[in-house]
């Protein structure tokens, strides 16, 4: 039996989910787990949907608690502004803001980052299974 991507390569394994024969560099390319190429490719395209979506979800809520707190600063600076205390309003929306754009801002990195790798991985894996020659 021979790799169902190097038609020229014997297979040393098959896939655990579809069944389809493997040759050594399909398989050391998900690091001998039993899954081939085109699986992982589709478990990288579900990641890729999520991390999309949890994105998208991410910048709504950065964007919903942000408008709140400019609500409430805004709303007590109108309150107190009669008693002078602006700059301390300021202050104090500046402690609460800080805070809450580099938490999100770091997890919207995070985001990015492993979106960044998937999306290489299935460029590579959709360039190796659509030629049907390349090493992965």
């Amino acid at each position: 039996m021979n790799c169902f991507i190097h038609p020229h390569k014997a297979a040393v394994a098959t896939c655990k989910r579809c069944g389809k024969a493997m040759c050594e560099n399909c398989s050391a390319y998900s690091g001998h787990s039993g899954e081939c190429p085109e699986c992982r490719n589709a478990d990288y395209k579900r990641e890729r949907a999520a991390l999309i979506d949890e994105r998208k979800s991410k910048i709504r809520r950065i964007v919903f608690e942000a408008v709140i707190i400019a609500l409430v600063v805004l709303f007590t600076l109108l309150m107190i502004i009669e008693a002078g205390a602006a700059m301390l309003v300021f202050l104090i929306a500046a402690l609460i803001l800080v805070p809450f754009i580099v938490r999100n801002a770091k997890r919207l990195k995070a985001i990015k980052e492993r979106l960044t790798f998937v999306e290489g991985e299935i460029a590579k894996l959709d360039a190796a299974l659509g030629r049907g020659v390349a090493e992965i």
